[in-house]
């Protein structure tokens, strides 16, 4: 069986990606741990920062027990009008260097576009990442600036449908790219796309992550039930923000008392994403690792293999791998 991470980001740091990362989010203290972590700190031309990302990532891949990941480009944010709003806009990787990128790793790397809704030319664009084999499109609507709901958007929908492009939401809280409206992460405002036969995947299982108020989590799992084009991926949730739900999703009595769920056996639905430069947090879920495998798991230095290691030994079989193949129509061989 192959298998698929579905969610895997690529950062372009220089001019000659197309894109550009503000100097507010070079700023964070979210980015400049992941850049340390990649160890392109040591590197003083974004060049070579863009070269080494990928080559490390390619590397890590090669290494693990994952054939391919889908990388994901993240376009910039536009306003209701169709301008583009480059001073909202933290971080934009373009779909052209993702496409480059994944075709120079042709043995590593899907494509994975981002086509913002609002752009003027978002039909056209859809048609085109399409056509350059883009397996889905990502979306943020929190930090991209976008209500998933607004009737506007309904046009896309349809082309996206027509094409049988899936499409990737984020859902729940936004924890590394600040948002203009975490509102917009809400699960229930995919209800237009999904009745209009939009084949969705909601990032993250929808989840908030701890110390929110507004609960996202039980809202995705009944959408999971009620639809058949709705899948969810597990991306995120090895990391400290979204670790408590993977346990959750193995105890129906957890996802009933707390979520209000009866949903059965909700991970038939689940696709295998890591979210990777996102850090791995052993620690958040060792507890409901059984202890043989502990000390196993401690051991694993790969990124791709730790996740994986950890969802396998809370639960998670390979049936979501077989999911990722069948829903994005990728060949197996």
């Amino acid at each position: 069986m192959l298998k698929i991470d579905c969610h895997v980001h690529l950062i372009g740091h220089s001019t000659a990606s197309g894109g550009y990362i503000s100097p507010r989010m070079k700023r964070s203290i979210q980015f400049k741990y992941l850049i340390r972590k990649q160890g392109l700190h040591r590197l003083n031309d974004a060049r070579m920062q863009d070269a080494n990302y990928a080559e490390n990532l390619a590397i890590d891949l090669r290494t693990s027990e994952i054939d391919k990941c889908i990388l994901l480009a993240l376009d910039q944010t536009y306003s209701a009008e169709g301008d583009a709003l480059p001073e909202q806009t933290w971080m934009y990787i373009p779909n052209d260097y993702v496409r480059d990128v994944a075709k120079r790793y042709e043995d590593c790397f899907l494509y994975g576009a981002s086509v913002h809704p609002f752009r003027p030319d978002s039909i056209e664009e859809l048609e085109r990442v399409y056509e350059d084999g883009a397996k889905l499109v990502k979306l943020l609507p929190n930090s991209q600036g976008f209500d998933p709901s607004d009737s506007r958007i309904k046009r896309y929908y349809q082309k996206a449908a027509d094409l049988g492009l899936p499409l990737l939401f984020h859902c729940g809280f936004e924890h590394t790219i600040p948002a203009i409206n975490q509102q917009f992460g809400e699960p229930n405002h995919l209800i237009d796309a999904l009745e209009m036969g939009v084949k969705v995947i909601i990032a993250h299982g929808g989840t908030s992550g701890r110390f929110h108020r507004r609960e996202t989590f039980g809202d995705t799992l009944r959408l999971l039930a009620k639809y058949d084009n709705c899948y969810a991926d597990n991306s995120a949730m090895t990391n400290f923000w979204r670790s408590q739900y993977m346990p959750a999703l193995f105890s129906p009595d957890v996802l009933a008392q707390k979520y209000g769920v009866d949903a059965g056996n909700p991970t038939s639905k689940f696709l295998h994403g890591s979210d990777y430069p996102i850090p791995i947090t052993p620690f958040s879920l060792m507890s409901q690792v059984p202890r043989d495998l502990r000390k196993k798991i401690r051991c694993i230095s790969n990124p791709f293999d730790l996740d994986l290691a950890l969802k396998r030994a809370i639960g998670f079989d390979d049936q979501c791998f077989l999911n990722t193949v069948q829903f994005l129509r990728i060949n197996s061989e």
